[in-house]
């Protein structure tokens, strides 16, 4: 058990993945999305996050790459974690934006025309993380990614009207 101490589950999930192999919305590879997790995860004030932002990387103006669904596991992972606020907030953002968007013209050119129904998909396997975010957290990003993934309209609901 000892060799685990420091190794967290938001690290052995990135791992799973090629991201080098992946494409990523600044125009390069998506090799570089793990250490901007890290860098996400480390910092302890906003000023530690200046250049690792998910933003421009995972979607450009709610446009999605194909890095986009391969990242929304690792976000899940990352709010199980005791994080500061702002990490947080960018991760729950970072989830709307994915769970809104749409494949980006150039996505849609390589044959992944439904990234974001991908995305709603991931989010849907972490779906009571997002629910615990709703009740305990940032309400109103919560049940706006919500009201893109929870198939069951009546919980939604219900939910919306025992949280607000």
């Amino acid at each position: 058990m000892d060799d685990w101490a420091g190794v967290n589950v938001v690290t052995i999930e990135l791992q799973r993945h090629d991201w080098a192999a992946l494409r990523c919305g600044c125009g390069k590879s998506g090799a570089h999305i793990p250490s901007s997790f890290t860098a996400l995860l480390e910092a302890r004030t906003l000023g530690e996050t200046v250049g690792h932002t998910l933003d421009g990387h995972l979607e450009r103006e709610s446009m999605l790459f194909q890095v986009a669904p391969i990242a929304v596991p690792a976000i899940l992972a990352a709010l199980t974690c005791d994080l500061p606020p702002f990490t947080r907030a960018h991760f729950l953002n970072m989830l709307w934006y994915l769970v809104t968007g749409e494949s980006h013209s150039t996505e849609v050119a390589a044959g992944l025309p439904e990234l974001e129904e991908e995305c709603r998909f991931a989010v849907r396997e972490g779906i009571w993380l997002i629910y615990k975010e709703a009740t305990s957290g940032d309400s109103e990003t919560s049940f706006d990614i919500l009201e893109f993934v929870d198939l069951d309209s009546g919980r939604f609901e219900h939910f919306r009207a025992m949280v607000k």
